[in-house]
């Protein structure tokens, strides 16, 4: 299997310190965009590791995208036939998403949503 390199530890700590929840997320894009571009490929797996939030693909390979429980090793393993050094973003803004109610209940208590609103 191709090299992964997962990235995510001291960006995860800036960007909690960030002055604003916006300044964080651009950085978490630009930690996968700079992750994609040093390999060809860049993953942010979902909280719970098995599926996809974000992809950053620089390559005219073509690649095969995956949906649904499972796609990040999926994806890992196309990335692998296409001969691109996988780099996995593991950020908690990229890993959140609304699979549950349980995940919109917690959406509804992040204090960014509350400024959108305001």
């Amino acid at each position: 299997m191709a090299a992964n390199t997962t990235i995510g530890g001291a960006l995860s700590d800036s960007t909690q310190k960030a002055p604003g929840r916006e300044s964080g997320r651009a950085a978490e894009i630009d930690a996968l965009v700079h992750a994609g571009r040093s390999g060809g490929f860049a993953i942010a797996p979902d909280a719970a590791g098995v599926g996809t939030n974000a992809l950053c693909l620089v390559s005219a390979h073509p690649f095969r995208f995956q949906f649904g429980s499972g796609s990040q090793r999926l994806h890992l393993q196309e990335a692998e036939h296409a001969g691109l050094k996988a780099q996995v973003v593991r950020l908690p803004g990229l890993a959140f998403d609304v699979d549950s109610p349980a995940d919109l209940n917690q959406l509804d208590r992040q204090q960014w949503l509350a400024r959108l609103q305001a």
